[in-house]
């Protein structure tokens, strides 16, 4: 039997080749760790067992070490562009991990809300994605996809309870953030609409009408 024993010397920096020539199909390298490196195709190794967590999590701990979070986010995005409309349990978890990279590791605001959306779109009562996505965008000031977020919860939802409180949410943000005191009034009147009794919009309303000097609003 003959063994043939060798090493392929290669510089630490490879060029991303399916970058530079559009195209797949090229090996990657990428370093670990001294004298160490992990070799994909494509992202290969998560797009053949995308349920394995073990394999997800060494992706990310590789992310950390070579600061590869936009070249992960590229392979989450192929794998859930592969899977639409196949909306099981592994498509939610991907998606959680990718919103969690576009917010806290890129703070690229857009790709983060498009998997909040989608988490929405798959289950409208997923909290987790409803505030985080309320975190993301309040920090971030887009006051208008803000309310349009609050707009669409409180219009699906049938908890009278939680459609006053995203009706009142919106009020404030007209009022504080954009400076639109009728818009405000005309939520505030929303929810009285549906609680006319609502003590706590009363007196927001009463407030309002005596600083605008709206005395026949009271």
């Amino acid at each position: 039997m003959k063994i043939d024993l060798h090493t392929h010397i290669l510089p630490r920096d490879w060029p991303d080749l399916r970058e530079r020539y559009s195209c797949g199909g090229f090996v990657r390298m990428e370093h670990v760790g001294t004298g160490c490196a992990r070799i994909t195709i494509d992202g290969k190794l998560f797009r053949e067992d995308p349920a394995d967590r073990n394999t997800r999590d060494q992706l990310s701990r590789l992310a950390g070490i070579l600061d590869g979070w936009e070249r992960l986010a590229a392979v989450y995005e192929d794998y859930l562009q592969d899977v639409v409309g196949e909306e099981g349990p592994v498509t939610i978890e991907v998606l959680r991990t990718l919103a969690s990279i576009y917010h806290a590791r890129l703070e690229d605001v857009d790709g983060a809300k498009s998997c909040y959306k989608r988490l929405l779109t798959i289950d409208a009562n997923d909290e987790i994605a409803f505030v985080n996505l309320e975190r993301l965008l309040t920090r971030a000031e887009r006051w208008k996809d803000l309310l349009d977020t609050w707009r669409e919860a409180a219009d699906s939802s049938l908890d009278l309870e939680r459609k006053k409180a995203l009706l009142f949410k919106q009020a404030g943000v007209q009022e504080v953030e954009l400076s639109d005191v009728d818009a405000s009034v005309d939520l505030y009147r929303a929810v009285l609409d549906v609680d006319s009794y609502d003590a706590r919009t009363i007196a927001e309303l009463d407030r309002t009408y005596i600083a605008q000097k709206s005395w026949t609003g009271l």
